[in-house]
């Protein structure tokens, strides 16, 4: 069995959000999709 590195998220609002950054603090890489920039970019500020 592989391991999981990398976790692929579609839509970035709360629960998407939520679900990447608990990823990438548990030390995934997080790819994500978002049509709206107005979502990601407060988190791209703050991450």
């Amino acid at each position: 069995m592989k391991d999981i590195n990398t976790i692929g998220i579609i839509g970035f609002g709360v629960m998407g959000a939520a679900i990447g950054m608990n990823a990438a603090v548990s030390g995934y890489s997080v790819i994500f999709k978002e049509l709206s920039e107005v979502l990601v970019t407060p988190i791209m500020k703050n991450g």
